[in-house]
């Protein structure tokens, strides 16, 4: 096992799953995911695991497949043929909190789970969009996580204007500026990674998110690239999720950069991410007003005076939207995945029941 040793109560461990152990099982978290395998970390030290072929053969959807952060219930620790320490993943334990997006096949694709923070990560170069970052609030909404904007590489926007930007657009959220350079703000996302919480980063590539993971570990942990000059993108994403514990407190994880931030969420996820706009809506004359200038529309003067924008509208509408079509696309996977997968045990029961007699 590895030589860093963490209790459980530091590597995010809630009381409510007390009551799931199952000795001689052991608890763990997991740290890293491989094609094949898996990293974790338990109270005694870190190993590398596999899947029983129960939990695979159990299986409906890839997101039931172990995430970086998940927590799951290991055999003992065995000697491998390689003469390395491994164990086999038995259990799943059920999800606090979980980070989605859907994926290019319209499945749910988990990027971290358990995590109490969602670092939202942007900076002020070419990539910068107020659309984009509502997407990313509507995924750390539906998966139960407390968003928080991240603007970094404060040092290239000397007069604050993107930050700006962020706070007047997204006044109800926790807008934070950092700089690795100058040392700003950093402290106020330490601040909020005490003892047993988990932060994740998300943001596009080149944003800065590895440089804001290595100085809050004070190491060189992720590689960082410098960022293209001709269009302002980065040339280095981290390649793999990854979960590090902090010295002070607290476990963080890095994620790849995501080119496309596919929309994973339910209607009132979406009213949640346009809060001031649904507040508006309730006013409205008729319940199914699109506020598009329905007689009686409460959204529509807020607009016009200033309050709301134009593209504000028109992405809430693109991403309620797409998050109905993704439901309806998940809804019908999951259903023939499971046919499926009842059909292939019907089988196999009936070829068992054939060999008995």
């Amino acid at each position: 096992m590895g030589e860093r040793v963490l209790s459980l109560e530091k590597l995010g461990w809630c009381s409510d799953w007390d009551e799931l152990l199952s000795p001689p099982l052991i608890p763990a978290r997991i740290t890293e995911r491989h094609k094949v395998s898996y990293g974790v970390t338990t109270a005694a030290g870190t190993l590398h695991c596999r899947l029983s072929g129960k939990f695979q053969f159990g299986l409906s959807s890839k997101a039931e497949f172990p995430a970086i952060g998940d927590w799951v219930l290991i055999t003992p620790p065995f000697r491998e043929e390689s003469g390395k320490l491994g164990a086999i993943i038995e259990t799943l334990l059920p999800r606090q909190s979980r980070l989605s997006r859907t994926s290019t096949r319209g499945e749910e694709q988990v990027l971290a789970a358990n995590v109490n923070f969602t670092f939202i990560v942007t900076s002020p170069n070419e990539d910068f969009s107020t659309n984009r970052m509502e997407r990313y609030l509507l995924l750390a909404t539906e998966g139960n996580t407390e968003p928080v904007i991240v603007l970094a590489k404060l040092d290239l926007d000397p007069e604050h204007s993107a930050l700006n930007t962020l706070k007047s657009h997204f006044p109800d959220r926790d807008v934070i500026g950092t700089s690795v350079i100058d040392g700003i703000g950093v402290d106020d996302i330490r601040k909020k990674l005490t003892l047993g919480t988990t932060g994740v980063f998300v943001g596009s590539s080149g944003v800065g998110k590895s440089s804001l993971v290595n100085y809050l570990l004070g190491e060189e942990t992720q590689k960082v690239h410098t960022v293209r000059d001709q269009d302002s993108k980065g040339r280095h994403t981290t390649t793999g999720g990854r979960l590090f514990p902090l010295r002070d407190g607290g476990m963080i994880i890095d994620t790849p950069g995501l080119r496309e931030v596919n929309v994973f969420g339910s209607d009132p996820s979406v009213e949640e991410t346009f809060s001031r706009l649904a507040e508006l809506a309730e006013n409205c004359r008729f319940s199914n007003c699109r506020h598009l200038g329905e007689k009686g529309c409460a959204v529509r003067p807020a607009i016009e005076s200033g309050e709301l924008t134009e593209a504000e509208l028109e992405n809430y509408h693109k991403l309620k939207k797409e998050a109905e079509f993704s439901q309806r696309k998940m809804d019908k996977r999951l259903a023939s995945n499971t046919k499926k997968r009842w059909k292939t045990i019907t089988k196999d029961y009936k070829r068992m029941k054939k060999q008995d007699d």
